[in-house]
């Protein structure tokens, strides 16, 4: 199953991954980079969700 990062604001992929735990991985990282007093603007999304 491909799990992808979108960008919820913009639509964007911004990265594919083969597994959701990899994806929830690097969601963390890109978490990191949003200021604590915002909500993350990143969702993943997988092939069973469209």
């Amino acid at each position: 199953m491909t799990a992808r990062i979108i960008h919820q604001r913009t639509g964007r992929t911004v990265a594919v991954f083969d597994t959701y735990e990899e994806a929830g991985h690097y969601r963390a990282e890109l978490r990191r980079q949003v200021p604590p007093d915002q909500p993350c603007p990143y969702a993943i999304r997988t092939e069973e969700d469209r």
